[in-house]
């Protein structure tokens, strides 16, 4: 919506270093009270109507508000549901990991959020914040290996158990 280039992530986050996140507010997307859930599509919806009431011509000198406003609102849900999830678990420290750790802002909220509450935090290098696909492939690369198979007709699950949710493979577990 705002004409950035794929991946979205990178491109608002280097747009919203040059804005100012108060400049533009976004709702919260916390759902249910206490749930770690979360979900940001009422957050595009919002930025939707924003970007429809507002002049052309406004767009290109407030890109950089509207993307440090969006991002903020998703970073702060996500690192509010971050901490609710060390606290409920008992957690003695927090990792954040995959593409979305190298988001610059969100590295910033974790550390000082991580620094007020004395709670451990480790952030990957830069250079090892990306996409978790790998680390999909290589498990899946392990299983086949190991002799799992799964039938073509297998329904993603959004939860699985620590087993990796291979129950639904065939064959044998080594």
């Amino acid at each position: 919506m705002l004409g950035l280039e794929y991946p979205g992530g990178p491109a608002i986050d280097r747009l919203a270093r040059q804005g100012n996140p108060a400049a533009i507010a976004f709702p919260r997307a916390y759902l249910k009270k206490g749930s770690l859930d979360f979900s940001f599509s009422g957050l595009k919806t919002a930025l939707l109507y924003t970007l429809q009431a507002m002049p052309e011509q406004s767009l290109a000198a407030q890109a950089a508000d509207l993307a440090a406003g969006y991002q903020e609102a998703i970073v702060a849900v996500l690192v509010d549901k971050a901490f609710a999830a060390v606290q409920s678990s008992g957690a003695r420290a927090l990792a954040v990991v995959g593409g979305v750790s190298a988001n610059s802002r969100l590295r910033a909220l974790l550390q000082q959020r991580a620094t007020s509450e004395n709670l451990p935090l480790s952030l990957p290098p830069l250079t090892y914040c990306t996409d978790n696909a790998a680390m999909i492939a290589e498990a899946g690369r392990q299983a086949l290996r190991a002799g799992l198979r799964a039938p073509l007709d297998i329904d993603a699950q959004a939860s699985l158990s620590c087993s990796f949710g291979l129950s639904g493979l065939s064959g044998s577990t080594g």
